[in-house]
């Protein structure tokens, strides 16, 4: 596997004031704050791209080669947060958008490799 192209990224999505008093107030009495998603590329290259940082507990759910992943997962993340920008631990936090941006991410996955094989079949002799 050749890794010049490989690159790793880390995406969420948490309160806009983490760490603010108000916001775990808030979270805790079941109300909802303002969330923000962000993508940051994980530094280095190859294997060690998937190192997270420490105390993480993240994982790398999976690799995708056939689909332009940063572009379907900022196309997510701007309609994620056109939908409701608020974050709520019951509701709507970063496990919810977890799993719809992999989900996203595996629906284009398969569809450029359907893409893919469609014309491979339209190109054979």
């Amino acid at each position: 596997m050749r890794y010049c192209q490989y690159k790793a990224y880390f995406l969420d999505f948490l309160p806009e004031n983490p760490t603010a008093p108000d916001t775990a107030a808030k979270l805790l009495s079941g109300q909802s704050v303002k969330g923000v998603a962000r993508c940051r590329q994980l530094p280095g290259r190859g294997p060690s791209a998937t190192r997270l940082p420490l105390g993480s507990e993240a994982k790398l759910v999976g690799e995708l080669s056939r689909c332009d992943a940063i572009a379907v997962a900022t196309a997510f993340t701007e309609e994620w947060a056109a939908k409701d920008s608020e974050l709520s631990l019951g509701w709507r936090n970063c496990r919810h958008h977890t799993e719809e941006l992999v989900a996203a991410l595996l629906a284009a996955e398969q569809a450029a490799a359907a893409e893919q094989a469609a014309q491979a079949g339209r190109d054979a002799p």
